[in-house]
């Protein structure tokens, strides 16, 4: 399984998004208040962002092969 440059550097904007104690706090500070629309938005916010990255590749990839 090759990586693309695209989709590691896609993983690493995601592990340091996702490790970042500006997320953690705000994750764990809505999830003891139980402010379920801000758990929400945040879980749709990370999920965009993988998709986001995934349709990126996705695109580099069918340019290499038209190439």
């Amino acid at each position: 399984m090759k990586l693309t440059k695209l989709e590691i550097l896609g993983y690493i904007v995601i592990v340091l998004f996702v490790s970042s104690e500006v997320f953690k706090g705000v994750f764990i500070e809505n999830l003891l208040a139980g402010n379920v629309m801000t758990l929400f938005m945040t879980f749709a916010l990370v999920l965009s962002t993988i998709m986001i990255i995934i349709r990126l590749s996705q695109k580099s990839d069918t340019n290499r092969s038209k190439n």
